[in-house]
């Protein structure tokens, strides 16, 4: 015999629970977790979770090393710009790594200070947070840095990028979106649905990442940004800037090992200072690299204790080097006369290969 017809959606609600549940139990066994960044707030802490970008930079004066980070309501170092832009102020906004925030060094040492003080008429801001790469620093231009109204950009994300991580950050990024549904962040089968769903995407695309509790992270193979993304990146950046009438240059952060010697190349970011070069050139924008100037000063002087604060962040000197080679090769290159504008037209790499 047939069940009567008017138990039958109540039989098919009924099996439905059944399965879901079931799902939503076996699912709990497996206890994954979406991965989260987040601290308790004091003057120690820098970098706290960020709901869109993983993490950012929290308000107030924080401790940098011997020296006070001051951050502003923007997530930013130093003070908010004067809005609207006056007129005949030119903006330039520093986008980078802690290279760039000025790590160990004071706020009126840092790359945005140092610059400011030898231009004229211009505003110098300090976009740079530390361990921000090139996707994160597109999320920030979308939510902070477009509302400033720069006129141009010095986009030095570089070791961020460069660097091996357990995952991808595209990857990371595109879990975050997801885990601020509720259904997703609430209920273990989804999370597991989506995240196996997304194991199906092309190699290239972003994939969903769940961690499971008590069990050690993969191993640190993975660049933070493929070289093929990195390209696409800066080159969106730069198609991005053009669009609003913001110019461009790069910018290659100085490398101890390279200025000292003491590291036979090729180095592992080789590929992708000639990535920069090649996306300069496609759009027509200046492209710095900062260590052959730190490698003469050394030279001269043989202390690399002057010059670095440890193996990666300039000190107040070099922060100051940095200021002086943004300068010149901004005049260099007519700016601001030369507006240093990209070009609209996408750029296209037939084969991109990280040795």
């Amino acid at each position: 015999m047939t069940a009567p017809r008017s138990r039958r959606p109540l039989f098919a609600l009924v099996t439905l629970l059944l399965f879901f549940g079931g799902a939503e139990w076996l699912a709990g066994r497996a206890n994954t977790v979406f991965p989260t960044w987040g601290a308790a707030d004091n003057p120690s802490v820098v970098l706290t979770g960020h709901p869109t970008r993983l993490w950012g930079l929290t308000e107030g004066k924080r401790q940098n090393l011997e020296t006070v980070a001051t951050v502003n309501a923007l997530g930013l170092r130093g003070d908010v710009p004067q809005m609207p832009r006056p007129a005949d102020e030119e903006r330039i906004v520093i986008l980078g790594d802690s290279t760039f925030f000025g790590f160990g060094v004071a706020d009126e040492h840092t790359l945005a200070a140092a610059l400011e003080q030898q231009m004229v008429k211009t505003t110098v801001i300090d976009g740079g947070i530390p361990g921000y790469s090139t996707a994160q620093t597109l999320r920030l231009l979308d939510e902070v840095i477009w509302d400033l109204d720069p006129t141009l950009l010095v986009v030095a994300n570089f070791l961020s990028d460069t660097s091996f991580e357990p995952y991808r950050d595209k990857d990371l990024l595109a879990t975050q979106d997801v885990s601020n549904s509720r259904i997703l962040a609430h209920s273990a089968f989804m999370r597991w649905l989506a995240t196996a769903l997304s194991g199906l995407r092309a190699p290239d695309r972003s994939r969903i990442v769940t961690w499971v509790r008590g069990n050690e992270l993969p191993p640190a193979t993975q660049r933070r940004v493929t070289l093929g993304d990195y390209a696409s990146n800066l080159d969106t950046i730069i198609r991005l800037a053009a669009e609003r009438g913001v110019g461009v240059m790069l910018l290659s952060p100085p490398s101890p090992i390279e200025v000292m010697g003491t590291v036979d190349p090729p180095h592992q970011w080789d590929a992708f200072r000639a990535m920069q070069t090649v996306v300069a050139d496609h759009h027509g924008v200046p492209h710095a690299v900062s260590s052959p100037i730190f490698e003469t000063a050394y030279n001269e002087n043989q202390n690399i204790g002057a010059l670095f604060l440890d193996d990666l962040h300039p000190s107040v000197e070099g922060q100051a080097m940095l200021a002086r080679l943004v300068r010149e090769t901004l005049e260099q290159a007519g700016w601001p006369k030369q507006r240093l504008l990209g070009t609209e037209t996408p750029l296209v790499v037939a084969e991109i290969v990280d040795s």
